[in-house]
């Protein structure tokens, strides 16, 4: 089952979602869908309350990383090339020329999760 949640921005969005994974059971889902209304949106000061959630979680010893650490793993903004003639290009070169590095952490050993984003086929079969 996928659980779904939204936020009008970016930390309304992630509010959304730490909210509901601190209601299921053991805190964890697998399959959690968020839907954001403007992902160049951001408030500052939603941001700063999650960021101190996080920090006292850790300072009670859960395994709570920083926002912009776990977005960061996801998709960095600093691959992103905004009206290049291949952004999409570049980021399959990226991916291909640093998988090496990136399967040598232990959690990536069997993929990573840019390629499961990518590994859908098309509709004609590709």
């Amino acid at each position: 089952m996928t659980v779904s949640v939204y936020g009008p921005d970016v930390s309304t969005a992630w509010l959304a979602a730490v909210t509901r994974l601190l209601d299921e059971p053991g805190e964890q889902c697998s399959n959690l869908a968020v839907a954001i209304g403007d992902p160049t949106a951001d408030r500052a000061d939603v941001r700063a309350e999650l960021d101190a959630f996080a920090a006292d979680a850790r300072r009670r010893g859960k395994d709570m990383p920083r926002i912009d650490r776990v977005a960061g793993t996801i998709f960095q903004s600093s691959f992103y090339r905004p009206g290049s003639a291949d952004a999409e290009g570049h980021l399959y070169d990226l991916e291909r020329r640093i998988r090496k590095v990136v399967r040598r952490h232990p959690q990536n050993r069997r993929g990573t999760y840019f390629e499961r984003l990518v590994a859908y086929p098309l509709a004609d079969g590709e």
